[in-house]
């Protein structure tokens, strides 16, 4: 007789645990759910910032070279390498704009790359 007291009593126990297991189970699958949804927010809100710095990457060399008044000493052929070098560097900087990229920022590989 006390032998089954005791087995009940921890059957007792045991689904008390199993219980309070199941409902620990589920809130951490909220709070889960919360924490993804509030980075999307997040994501969505600062994804102005992105755009951004893509859009001063560009303007900042074109507005420098638009207030830049320097004359080469050789006359305008300094002033045309110059502004050659200047476009070459606008150029890699806006390159990567153009490039294929996913959701997370990551360039997908060429079909070239991928053989």
């Amino acid at each position: 007789m006390v032998r089954f007291l005791k087995v009940k009593h921890f059957e007792d126990q045991r689904r008390e645990l199993v219980a309070r297991s199941e409902i620990h189970r589920r809130m951490l699958q909220l709070e889960m759910a919360n924490v993804k949804y509030s980075a999307v927010l997040l994501k969505q809100r600062f994804g102005f910032m992105r755009l951004f710095r893509k859009a001063w990457r560009f303007a900042a060399p074109l507005a420098g070279g638009f207030l830049a008044r320097k004359q080469g000493k050789a006359g305008n052929a300094a002033g045309f390498f110059g502004a050659v070098m200047s476009g070459v560097k606008m150029a890699g900087e806006l390159l990567p704009l153009f490039k294929k990229t996913d959701d997370s920022g990551v360039r997908e590989p060429s079909s070239s790359e991928r053989a």
